[in-house]
């Protein structure tokens, strides 16, 4: 049975990373146009998500011309979009290349190679911005945008997560001042809320992390109850019945 938490941040990660009009997307399109400015990135932000989406908020009031909110689960973050243009595209200098490029480090060589071979946006746009439409490839020697490099670092982590049964250890700031005990109520309650324990607590306490079909806890706990009958077929009954011996015994 799906149980809705309240904390579900599917149409956040939509409203970021949808394609083809997610708001990184718009980004790394915006960023191929050689007129392209921070004010006209904006603009087409607002246009698509502006009064139509629930997690995008533009305050037009009391907000900067250049910024937007998004409704995250914690708290409403606003976003100045300032310079994103440049330092989505972020592309090393020429002598800078030239100079990695031909060091004897192999190491140095290694690092840098998906930047050897940068070109310009506007030359990216020119010759590929047509075919591939956000101005970027993986095939090397063509521009890799910030936004770009940021996702396949997260599609990367999200294999190795997969693949793995990680655990989290959470680093919980004490106080402001960074001194040895001294622990500041509001900013430790902040960090736990931001973090989602809170509500990781709240559901475990519930027991629905930790809940088994009724019948992997009848294989397990059958033993302990002698009274329920062994092969039966009925697992919610004899799930039942473990139970009812449980608290029988005083053992729950």
């Amino acid at each position: 049975v799906w149980i809705d938490f309240g904390i579900d941040s599917q149409a956040t990660i939509d409203l970021l990373e949808k394609k083809p009009n997610g708001i990184f997307s718009l980004l790394d399109e915006e960023s191929v146009f050689p007129n392209a400015s921070d004010k006209t990135f904006v603009n087409k932000v607002d246009k698509a998500f502006k009064e139509k989406h629930p997690k995008y908020y533009k305050d037009t009031l009391g907000g900067k011309a250049s910024s937007f909110t998004i409704r995250h689960y914690a708290g409403e973050v606003e976003y100045d979009t300032k310079n994103w243009i440049e330092k989505n595209l972020d592309p090393l200098e020429n002598d800078l290349e030239l100079c990695v490029k031909d060091s004897s480090s192999k190491l140095l060589t290694f690092l840098f190679d998906e930047y050897a071979s940068n070109r310009s946006a506007q030359e990216l746009n020119a010759n590929e911005g047509s075919s591939h439409g956000t101005g970027y490839s993986s095939q090397k020697g063509v521009f890799i945008t910030t936004v770009r490099s940021y996702k396949d670092q997260l599609l990367g982590l999200m294999r190795t997560l997969e693949a793995t049964y990680p655990h989290f250890i959470r680093c919980i700031l004490p106080n402001r001042k960074q001194i040895q005990a001294r622990l500041e109520d509001d900013i430790v309650f902040m960090q736990l809320r931001c973090n989602g324990v809170l509500e990781g607590i709240r559901i475990q306490r519930q027991g629905y992390p930790t809940r088994m079909d009724y019948d992997h806890f009848y294989k397990r706990y059958s033993l302990i109850a002698p009274s329920v009958t062994r092969g039966a077929t009925d697992t919610k009954a004899a799930s039942k019945a473990i139970i009812d011996h449980l608290i029988e015994q005083n053992i729950v």
